[in-house]
């Protein structure tokens, strides 16, 4: 019998592995201490 948390577990790792195959391209654009000082969305 699993516990919830292994289920858990192996939910995020299908969900991380999904995701990461959806991403193409990643560029870093700056970091800010706050979301105000955050640039616009661009999409």
């Amino acid at each position: 019998m699993s516990t919830p948390f292994t289920d858990v577990a192996a939910e995020h790792a299908l969900f991380n592995t999904k995701s990461r195959q959806k991403i193409q391209q990643t560029e870093f654009m700056m970091s800010a201490p706050t979301f105000r000082l955050c640039p616009p969305d661009m999409a």
